[in-house]
């Protein structure tokens, strides 16, 4: 399935302060972390894909993070900058689960009224894990330059829908949270909630 007018992003720019270590490089089956999510993009159709911050694109361009050090929220804003597409969805570096199934389950939960739509695990929404429209870019830019860091505090003011995901959503942070050779969490869940009304 091709999206021709939608983009992807991996955020690699973090510190990996809790992991010790650069996340988006660690091997997990033979597959650094930021090349997972790179391949779940492609494998759901996205072949134009971007790597924010960090040390290597991985075979596609790598872009540098525009706020560095100011979180993910600021990689997100960086990406909608530098992507010429009306939508980009967005992972994180550090998902050694994640596939195109999940990838797949976002799109088809997007929705041309929303800013953006959200994957989530159990319930809780997995920011910056989204389809993220151009329409979120202007948003997103008053509340980082009002201080905001933190996706929960941009909730109000967008128009956003959750798509669950699952435990192949979860990211890792620390060593002992890293998989074990061949494990995968259980299968993703269908379900939707729209909150069109900020």
């Amino acid at each position: 399935m091709t999206h021709i007018d939608i983009g992807g992003a991996v955020l690699a720019g973090g510190a990996s302060r809790r992991m010790g270590r650069d996340k988006a490089a660690i091997e997990i089956d033979g597959r650094a972390m930021a090349r997972i999510a790179l391949d779940a993009l492609r494998g759901a159709g996205i072949d134009r894909c971007i790597v924010v911050g960090g040390a290597s694109g991985y075979g596609f361009p790598l872009v540098a993070d525009l706020h560095p050090g100011e979180g993910p929220l600021g990689g997100v804003i960086g990406a909608l900058a530098t992507m010429d597409a009306s939508r980009l969805v967005v992972l994180p570096c550090d998902l050694p689960w994640v596939g195109e199934e999940e990838i797949r389950l976002l799109l088809a939960g997007d929705d041309d009224s929303l800013d953006v739509v959200f994957g989530a695990v159990h319930g809780e929404i997995a920011a910056p894990i989204g389809v993220w429209h151009q329409s979120a870019s202007g948003v997103l830019e008053k509340v980082f330059h009002m201080g905001e860091r933190s996706f929960r505090g941009a909730l109000a003011s967008l128009r956003y829908g959750i798509v669950e995901l699952g435990e192949r959503a979860r990211d890792v942070d620390r060593p002992a949270e890293l998989p074990v050779a061949g494990s995968l969490p259980g299968t993703p869940r269908t379900c939707r909630e729209d909150h069109d009304d900020p």
